[in-house]
């Protein structure tokens, strides 16, 4: 509302994401296991990459809520990577 008691609305404005786009990594912080879900996941690749890019661990993905073992990673800070582009950062306990 202006000083004059006037108004206006603002222009409103969709946005649409696009559901591949979308990757959920849980838990966080993981131990010894990770789920990773997207809708664009299925039938792809996983790659975990550590703190230098360096690839560490690949899976192929066949549904669309894949588990990851890390149980022969070490503790750290990672990174998982769909074959799509999408990176998320994740902490192994």
């Amino acid at each position: 509302m202006e000083t004059d008691g006037s108004f206006a609305y603002s222009r409103v404005v969709t946005v649409q994401l696009d559901e591949a786009s979308e990757l959920i990594v849980y838990p966080v912080p993981a131990k010894e296991m990770i789920w990773v879900k997207g809708a664009g996941l299925s039938c792809g690749k996983i790659q975990i990459l550590d703190h230098r890019g360096n690839l560490v661990h690949a899976v192929r993905v066949i549904t669309a809520t894949q588990q990851v073992d890390l149980s022969r990673l070490p503790t750290g800070m990672y990174l998982i990577r769909m074959g799509n582009g999408i990176v998320k950062k994740f902490l192994k306990e």
